[in-house]
Formats: structure tokens, C-alpha cells, sequence
């Protein structure tokens, strides 16, 4: 995430692909315990801009009950 975020903002990736992987981070962290360790642990092991983005990111998008979710396949 953090490398396509650098190739991003670098120019060297296109908006579609990036929105892409916007939808990614937020299914990763989407839910409760992710959001709790990423405003906790994990921004702080990036870049502060990459981290403002996530953040960003994680403001527009509902949480997401991934367990339930996972657990709710047939």
C-alpha cells in the first residue's frame, strides 16, 4: 500500500489504479480492532503523508464487520 501510495504520488501510477488500492486499504482496515491498531500502531510506522491519506481514506469508508463477514460465507 505504502509503495503504490509513493508510486502515486510520484506520478508514476494513474488515478483508477491508486482508487484501487484505496478500496483495498479500506477493506483492510476496515473494522474495529484494524482501525483501532492502525490509529494506535501501524500509522506510526509510515510516513506521516501516507499515513494522513489512510486516514483519509478510513474517514469516507463505513466500518466493516469483517469477522462477521468472514464467518457468514456458506
Amino acid at each position: 500500500m505504502n509503495f503504490a501510495w509513493l508510486e502515486y504520488t510520484s506520478g508514476n501510477i494513474d488515478d483508477e489504479y491508486w482508487q484501487a488500492e484505496e478500496v483495498v486499504i479500506a477493506l483492510i482496515l476496515g473494522g474495529t480492532r484494524s482501525r483501532h491498531w492502525w490509529a494506535n500502531i501501524g500509522s506510526k510506522a509510515f510516513h506521516v503523508e501516507f499515513a494522513d491519506s489512510v486516514n483519509t481514506i478510513l474517514l469516507e469508508q463505513p466500518r466493516i464487520d469483517y469477522a462477521a463477514d468472514v464467518l457468514a460465507i456458506p
